[in-house]
């Protein structure tokens, strides 16, 4: 397992898209990313995830392998079949583990 921790480190130096991609060694095009947020009501309209769906296209990734998951529910297997790489956006990290803790009803 790799792990790669950043904060503001991928907008601010381009290293780190690079190392990204080579810890994965996959071509761009192949990988495919689940990003999970916490959920907002226009998560499409928000500068800092749009900002950061603009770097992963940039690196090559297709959208079309982008998977956006809000944690207002629990992930099921099939959601990260395939997945090489598992993104958890910024935010508040209390409300993260609020909602990691909550129990949610699966439908």
């Amino acid at each position: 397992m790799k792990l790669l921790l950043t904060s503001v480190g991928w907008r601010r130096n381009p290293e780190i898209g690079k190392e990204f991609l080579k810890l994965i060694r996959k071509k761009p095009a192949e990988i495919k990313v689940f990003v999970v947020i916490t959920p907002i009501k226009y998560h499409k309209r928000n500068r800092h995830i749009l900002r950061q769906f603009k770097k992963l296209r940039g690196a090559g990734i297709l959208e079309k392998n982008i998977t956006v998951f809000k944690l207002d529910r629990k992930a099921k297997r099939e959601d990260l079949k395939n997945i090489d790489v598992i993104f958890v956006f910024g935010g508040n990290t209390f409300e993260y583990l609020a909602r990691i803790k909550k129990p949610v009803l699966i439908n």
